[in-house]
């Protein structure tokens, strides 16, 4: 049952009269609600109303930072890989790195696998442009006063 069918027709509009419309109670569709519970909801409404776009808001920026996040481990990656790649390259003692390295193409393979590659392409360039690198032995610069002294006893 709801207030009206309770108080009756005239007893509902004498109280309703006496309280008026927003002091004390609210009547909706017959019901009576303390007005302070009322407010209670709607202040909690607004604040958790604030609350969710506080936190949509700090979930777009760590969104944000995840991505950075994933862009920074990629470039990461590319810099291991590349680093990787110029050991080798310096440990096959290059006349020219950059020479060397733009007849290096190894695709998209990783670790052992790009390790392998590098030196496999390094070995082919030694064979095929044996010009690019310094040989296995290695020169011993002399002084010419040293030079001269070894003509002149000979």
């Amino acid at each position: 049952m709801n207030t009206e069918e309770i108080l009756g027709k005239d007893l509902y509009d004498k109280v309703r009269e006496k309280l008026g419309n927003d002091r004390g109670l609210i009547i909706d569709d017959g019901m009576l609600i303390p007005k302070h519970r009322f407010d209670c909801i709607n202040i909690s409404l607004r604040e958790h109303k604030q609350t969710v776009l506080k936190l949509r808001e700090e979930n777009r920026q760590l969104l944000e930072k995840i991505n950075d996040f994933e862009n920074l481990k990629l470039e990461n990656r590319k810099l291991n890989r590349e680093k990787l790649i110029t050991e080798l390259i310096l440990a096959a003692k290059p006349k020219n790195f950059y020479a060397v390295r733009s007849n290096i193409e190894v695709g998209e393979s990783t670790g052992k696998k790009l390790e392998s590659a590098v030196k496999k392409r390094i070995a082919e360039l030694k064979k095929t442009d044996p010009y690019l690198f310094y040989g296995e032995r290695l020169y011993r610069l002399v002084p010419v006063d040293d030079l001269a002294e070894r003509e002149i006893k000979q």
